[in-house]
């Protein structure tokens, strides 16, 4: 048995849905006050098709403190287990309700694992209130 989640979300679209929707369900948990959450990233074309590619499979930036999340998930196929994690070096600017705002960033890039999940949501616990 496979130690990888959503092991085959590149390759089904229904499977890459059900991967996003546990992301936003492990946040919402996590997070239970999330009115300060907003998507900041763009994850579909044009046509509001997404992207399918799990760049990001879930972003989110916390409005009250200007801290962002966004979390790249990748093929267990071409990466293995993998793990890591770095903040942006440069602040981004993004609008957000029509304002310019400044934002840190921390990128996760993961293939996605029981393992490899509680050790994202130790790092987001405190990178997203504080």
């Amino acid at each position: 048995m496979s130690d990888f989640l959503y092991e085959k979300f590149l390759e089904d679209h229904r499977v890459y849905h059900a991967a996003r929707a546990f992301w936003f369900r492990q946040i919402k948990q996590m997070l239970p006050n999330q009115d300060s959450l907003v998507s900041y990233l763009s994850e579909r074309f044009e046509n509001g098709k997404l992207f399918y590619d799990g760049n990001p499979i879930f972003n989110a930036i916390n409005r009250r403190t200007g801290k962002a999340v966004r979390i790249v998930q990748e093929s267990p196929r071409e990466f293995e287990k993998f793990y890591a994690s770095f903040n942006s070096e440069s602040l981004h600017q993004i609008e957000i309700n029509g304002r310019q705002q400044f934002i840190l960033e921390k990128v996760i890039v993961l293939t996605l694992t029981r393992e490899s999940l509680e050790k994202s949501k130790e790092e987001l616990r405190g990178w997203l209130r504080g």
